[in-house]
């Protein structure tokens, strides 16, 4: 389970990386959107694959509170909200969104094709 933690870890923020480009003196907004997880809980403390993900954008010169906002979401378990917070999330128009799971990323790749989405999958069978 580690190794697949760290290599979606390594994988998130190379991507983030690349569509972040930084430039000096710009803040930049990360949309991370969860299914079910309460958006409260994903941070740093919130599980491996979320310390991971923020220790190597912090790593990539990436700071929350810094040169970095990340705005949390969460459908928290209910379906029929894909849609809505898809969409509610794309009206903020963040720098790029990370979201778990592939049947919420489809709801995203609905509501924009100017942002760029990062779908994450975690396989949990272990």
């Amino acid at each position: 389970m580690r190794r697949r933690e760290f290599t979606a870890g390594l994988l998130l923020t190379a991507v983030a990386r690349s569509a972040l480009a930084q430039q000096p003196g710009r803040h930049y907004r990360i949309a991370l959107v969860h299914p079910i997880i309460p958006a409260n809980q994903l941070t740093e403390k919130g599980g491996t694959f979320y310390h991971l993900f923020f220790v190597e954008l912090h790593r990539s010169g990436y700071t929350e509170g810094g040169n970095l906002i990340i705005e949390r979401y969460s459908a928290e378990g209910h379906p029929d909200r894909f849609a809505d917070l898809a969409r509610e999330v794309v009206n903020r128009d963040p720098d790029l969104i990370a979201v778990i799971g592939n049947e919420f990323a489809t709801e995203f790749n609905a509501a924009t094709r100017t942002i760029p989405i990062l779908a994450i999958m975690i396989d949990c069978s272990e």
